[in-house]
């Protein structure tokens, strides 16, 4: 009962009763086990085990077939009296049975016949009314003639295909139209951004500027003298040779803060009301020159505290006069040695300079550091980009603190451009190339190109199309069209569309292509009916590795040389063990060699990793 329990047979699809013997059931055991029947049964059992029944219930449950004894109470032996009168009352009950439900049965048949008539009327109207169309379009058929209905289908076929490709074209013009405006937007609000910031750094130049003329004009001792007045120039500074020197020897010493700024103004004050106190009418001019000279050249090499302007107009013409006739340039046929240190200030570049042989007073326009000019500038901007493009880097790099500071050893006077200044400067000079292109291939009469596509480290599928073309000065010139992601797989549909989009831009004429044997490829260049011869050495290769693969040694040598490299890929250990007797075998020259691996599609790759043997 707990096999029925598990496995009840009204969920089976076919259950079946049987009455089997003693015999019946062991072949059924034996074929089950799959044993070889034995008689361990003596003869006479046999026949009396053989004369009784079992009801058998047999039904299947998931593919196995069981085989259920059902219980058969004992009644004791059978009276054939007993069982004739149970046969008589069965008939009779059999008998009034049909009697009773004979008339049911009769109207349920009746009902039956009925729907079925009814459905076998609907099917004949059908039938009647489908054969009626049938007549119907057979007599279009023949009043319009068959030619004429091909070529409207042709012409249907010939517009839908057109409108399709006007559509595609609207689309991809629309899509380039959006994405232009919106770089141009952003082009623009680049731009902006800039202008506010050069805007930001000339106002502070300006504020700085005028701090320091205040500074100037605060700090001059007296008014410019006229020239018929001032001694001679040589007695002039020979007599201040000396304190010129000390001066600067003790000006490199001092702090640039701003307390001693301040200490420094105030002993400049006491010397002028002292010498104002003085009962001589004439003043010192040497020692006034010489204070004045200092006090200029120490304000020149250290940063002075802003202060703002004592001029209401703010103008430089003081400062101008002043350069002009008390720093002009003095002793020129003597050797100077400059040994220059950099210091930079808000306003301008000034050089420290010392002096080997004579003294010299220093012109400041001398000592101001040049501008880089525009074409180097520009030169420098163009290498830049070479770098950046050449070798894959990305376009943050000229925003790294470190790559700063090594262009400004290299040279100081550079400015760097920006990460945007450099995004539009490639799309300037994509198109320039882009241009540049165009008309070499308008000039050619044959243009080829060649198709391949390929996948990235990061599992991304491009297209690559790549023109090739032969100038009027017969140079061969190979240039990439288009380096495009590909959405969605790569059938021939696709392909097709690509290749399509790269001529109509280009404008290439009529084209010879060249692609490697694959099924897609095939398909694209079908559909668009251009010429297309399959890449020699992609054959070749195919050969080569199907006479490969035939021969069993060969692929066994090759199949022992992949283990061995995987297995030293895949363990640190054994790949110091093998440099370690590279060190010990080799000679300097083959040390440090790694082994390679093959890949299918990487053609010469196992020639590269048996030789590596």
């Amino acid at each position: 009962m707990n096999r029925e329990t598990k496995a009840d047979p009204e969920s089976s699809e076919s259950v079946s009763l049987d009455l089997l013997t003693y015999a019946d059931l062991e072949s059924l055991r034996q074929r089950k086990t799959g044993s070889v029947p034995k008689s361990n049964v003596p003869h006479g059992k046999t026949v009396s085990l053989n004369s009784k029944r079992y009801l058998i219930v047999t039904y299947t449950v998931e593919f196995d077939r069981i085989h259920y004894p059902l219980p058969l109470p004992y009644m004791g032996k059978p009276d054939p009296r007993a069982l004739q009168e149970v046969i008589r009352q069965q008939r009779s009950e059999i008998k009034a049975f049909r009697q009773q439900g004979g008339s049911n049965e009769h109207k349920h048949g009746n009902r039956e016949f009925e729907k079925l008539q009814k459905d076998y009327n609907l099917m004949l109207k059908e039938k009647e009314e489908l054969e009626a169309e049938f007549l119907h379009f057979r007599r279009e058929v023949k009043t319009t003639s068959t030619g004429n209905a091909v070529k409207e289908i042709r012409i249907l076929k010939a517009l839908t295909k057109s409108l399709e490709e006007d559509l595609m074209k609207e689309k991809t013009r629309h899509q380039r139209s959006t994405t232009k405006r919106s770089q141009e937007y952003r082009d623009l609000l680049e731009e902006v951004e800039e202008l506010r910031a050069s805007e930001r750094n000339l106002r502070i130049r300006v504020k700085s500027l005028t701090n320091e003329l205040a500074v100037y004009k605060r700090d001059r001792i007296r008014p410019p003298p006229q020239r018929s007045s001032r001694p001679p120039i040589r007695e002039r500074y020979n007599s201040r040779e000396r304190s010129i020197s000390r001066e600067r020897s003790l000006s490199r010493d001092r702090s640039w803060s701003s307390d001693r700024l301040s200490v420094r103004n105030s002993s400049l004050n006491r010397e002028r009301r002292s010498s104002k106190e003085r009962p001589s009418s004439a003043p010192d001019r040497s020692r006034l020159s010489d204070k004045s000279s200092s006090s200029f050249r120490n304000n020149v090499h250290r940063p002075r505290s802003r202060t703002p302007s004592p001029s209401p107009a703010g103008n430089t013409t003081n400062l101008q006069w002043h350069i002009d006739h008390e720093h002009d340039e003095r002793n020129a046929g003597s050797k100077v040695k400059n040994t220059q240190q950099r210091c930079t200030n808000a306003a301008f570049t000034v050089l420290h300079t010392t002096r080997s042989t004579k003294s010299e007073q220093p012109k400041i326009t001398s000592s101001m550091l040049e501008r880089i000019s525009t074409t180097r500038q520009a030169a420098l901007d163009d290498a830049l980009m070479k770098l950046l493009v050449g070798k894959v880097l990305p376009l943050s790099l000229v925003e790294h603190p470190l790559f700063h500071g090594f262009v400004n050893l290299l040279d100081s006077r550079y400015k760097i451009p920006g990460r945007h200044f450099i995004t539009k400067a490639l799309e300037r000079k994509k198109k320039n190339i882009e241009e540049k292109v165009k008309s070499e291939m308008k000039s050619c009469k044959n243009v080829s190109i060649t198709h391949d596509g390929w996948t990235s480290c990061n599992t991304e599928s491009y297209s690559c199309v790549t023109a090739h073309f032969i100038t009027n000065q017969w140079e061969l010139v190979n240039a990439v069209l288009q380096t495009k992601k590909v959405e969605g797989s790569h059938t021939g549909e696709n392909i097709a569309n690509a290749l399509k989009e790269v001529k109509e831009t280009w404008s290439l004429p009529d084209i010879i292509s060249v692609t490697d044997n694959a099924a897609n490829e095939k398909k694209a260049f079908q559909i668009l009916n251009w010429i297309r011869f399959g890449c020699y050495g992609h054959r070749i290769n195919l050969v080569v590795k199907d006479a490969l693969s035939v021969s069993k040694e060969i692929s066994h040598v090759i199949a022992k040389g992949r283990k061995l490299v995987t297995f030293f890929h895949q363990s640190t250990s054994a790949n110091d063990s093998l440099l370690a007797k590279q060190k010990l075998l080799l000679q300097e020259e083959f040390v440090g060699h790694k082994l390679i691996m093959d890949v299918p599609t990487r053609w010469n790759s196992t020639v590269a990793m048996l030789s590596v043997y």
